[in-house]
């Protein structure tokens, strides 16, 4: 006790401890103990539990997509975080620590359960949806309330929302119903430009094609979708709606502003098609696509949001928000989380769990990008090779339009070949593949429904591991009236397929009660996935009855055989 007084006695020497300088010294080394500490363990937690998914969605950013700036997400709801957190002036100070762990514990628990068991029951789906960004909010929020309290997470409640914006699928519907119509818009601007400055000429035949003069030749820019502006829009809007929320002014002002943005950023991007057509007139196509196009976007973008945070004030708006200060939130805080240490240590262990399932997550990249585009190759396309077999259509089912669409299309195939030295078979192989884009079809009309209102009796069903994120259901049936008994590998999963995202069914079918050689390799798979596997066939029930030695033998063929076919459709893309 002596040795701490004499240490602060020293520290101020020739200073009167009562003066103000002190105390307001005192006071941010008091706050800097309580809410930076706990700021780093929020900041290290969230980046290795979802380290993996945040990667992937900063990847985009500078990308050749619509959706390019989404990466920007994370960042500005982080910006968000530190600007709304100070509590306001006359916050009322109430805090419950059981309400803290009532709002917390759900949170963390259900983020843990979703990334452990969804991936596994909704296979590439999963990824598709992007998931892991819907769940990612809910982790934040647990966090920030077992570390800070709830009233700062209700102060936080706009940043933590903002996270949701990172959600690809809600802009891939919407881009789907208008981006065609803003292209046109962008090219028709160009073609006018083009009229008082003859960069090129506009191309007879090819939709949004131009016909450029270049230094080394002639050559043809086509301003198709991804180049039409629609991400520096998606990314300004990003940034201007967070300036909305900590920015002082009528919404009515606001809005005018953000519609001046909207217009000056669509303007901007038509300037950089025209810049892009000047470096191709004057040095060259290679000038032009490879130095220019992949960064003056990225320059145009930082300009009009430049422009728009200076103009801030011509619309009678100002960045900030009344506030008590830092010292208010470090009180507040300790107030409501005075012991943390042992928290932020329980936190950061189901960080690394999390993170484990999240990492797991990377399997799904050669099937699905990012911004869950499909990246697989169609069956179709991949049907001539497959693990040493060679398949060929032998039927067609007009009357599936009748269940699955009228875009649907039902195709069998047969495959047989030598095989590999590892997975070999004397019988073939038959492929039922229903291609459709009404993917809910095929829970409306299920597998094992359609057997068993056709009397069929389906004896065990389990799910299995086809790689790259896919996950099959694997199962045994015969037709009573018939002594053939079959087993079954079936899933869907997406495929690309124009600017409609297409499903297909697969299901392979292999005669269980034939005698043919087979030679077949144990499947292996994951410590993630096994868990998340076993996790699914608890909570779903299943239960397998028992199998021959010859039904284990033609399931791991099949197995292997569907391995084989989800590799040659990554190697297809």
């Amino acid at each position: 006790m002596t040795a701490l007084v004499d240490h602060e006695a020293d520290e101020s020497a020739g200073h009167d401890l009562s003066s103000p300088a002190v105390i307001s010294r005192q006071s941010q080394r008091l706050s800097r103990q309580r809410i930076w500490p706990r700021t780093f363990v929020l900041l290290v937690a969230v980046v290795v539990a979802f380290g993996y998914s945040l990667s992937m969605t900063m990847h985009s950013l500078g990308g050749d997509t619509p959706l390019a700036y989404l990466g920007l997400v994370p960042l500005v709801a982080l910006v968000i975080g530190l600007a709304t957190v100070t509590p306001a002036v006359g916050d009322a100070d109430v805090h419950d620590r059981y309400l803290d762990r009532i709002l917390g514990v759900p949170l963390l628990v259900t983020s843990l359960l979703v990334m452990v068991v969804l991936p596994p029951r909704l296979s590439t789906f999963f990824w598709l949806w992007r998931v892991d960004l819907l769940v990612f909010p809910l982790f934040v929020a647990g966090m920030v309330v077992l570390l800070f309290g709830t009233r700062t997470l209700l102060r936080t409640k706009a940043a933590i929302a903002f996270l949701l914006l990172a959600w690809p699928v809600p802009y891939q519907a919407m881009l789907t119903l208008g981006l065609d119509r803003f292209t046109s818009w962008s090219v028709g601007a160009v073609r006018v430009a083009l009229h008082v400055v003859p960069l090129a000429e506009v191309s007879r035949g090819v939709d949004g094609g131009f016909r450029i003069a270049g230094a080394g030749g002639s050559f043809e820019l086509v301003v198709a979708s991804q180049c039409s502006g629609a991400n520096g829009l998606v990314g300004f809007l990003l940034v201007a709606g967070a300036s909305m929320i900590v920015t002082r002014g009528r919404w009515t002002r606001k809005a005018a502003w953000l519609g001046v943005g909207a217009a000056l950023v669509w303007v901007m991007n038509v300037l950089r098609i025209l810049v892009i057509f000047a470096a191709g007139k004057l040095w060259g196509e290679t000038i032009a696509v490879d130095g220019f196009h992949p960064y003056v976007g990225l320059v145009t973008f930082a300009i009009s949001t430049a422009v728009m945070v200076w103009a801030l004030p011509r619309f009678g708006l100002a960045l900030g928000r009344d506030s008590a200060g830092p010292d208010a939130l470090a009180a507040s805080v300790h107030r409501a989380v005075p012991r943390w240490r042992s928290t932020a240590a329980c936190l950061m262990g189901l960080a690394i769990v999390v993170g484990i399932f999240d990492a797991g997550l990377r399997d799904y990249d050669p099937v699905v990008s990012a911004l869950g585009a499909p990246r697989l190759a169609p069956f179709g396309d991949i049907v001539n090779d497959v693990g040493g077999f060679s398949g060929a259509p032998t039927d067609q089912f007009d009357w599936a339009k009748r269940y699955f669409g009228e875009d649907a299309d039902w195709t069998r195939y047969e495959f047989s070949g030598p095989g590999t030295s590892t997975l070999r078979s004397d019988a073939a192989v038959t492929a039922d593949v229903v291609t459709t884009t009404d993917v809910q079809s095929f829970n409306d009309f299920g597998v094992e429904a359609c057997y068993r209102f056709h009397g069929y009796d389906v004896e065990s069903s389990h799910q299995v591991d086809l790689g790259a994120g896919q996950t099959a259901t694997l199962l045994a049936w015969e037709d009573p009236r018939s002594p053939t008994r079959w087993t079954a590998l079936y899933w869907f999963w997406p495929v690309r397929g124009g600017d409609v995202t297409t499903y297909q069914r697969v299901i392979l079918l292999y005669n269980s009660s034939g005698e043919g050689a087979i030679t077949a390799p144990e499947a292996s798979t994951s410590l993630t996935r096994e868990v998340g596997l076993s996790i699914d066939e608890q909570l779903k029930g299943t239960r397998s009855t028992s199998s021959t030695a010859r039904e284990e033998e033609v399931q791991r063929f099949l197995v292997g055989f569907g391995r084989e076919l989800v590799t040659a459709s990554v190697g297809g893309r």
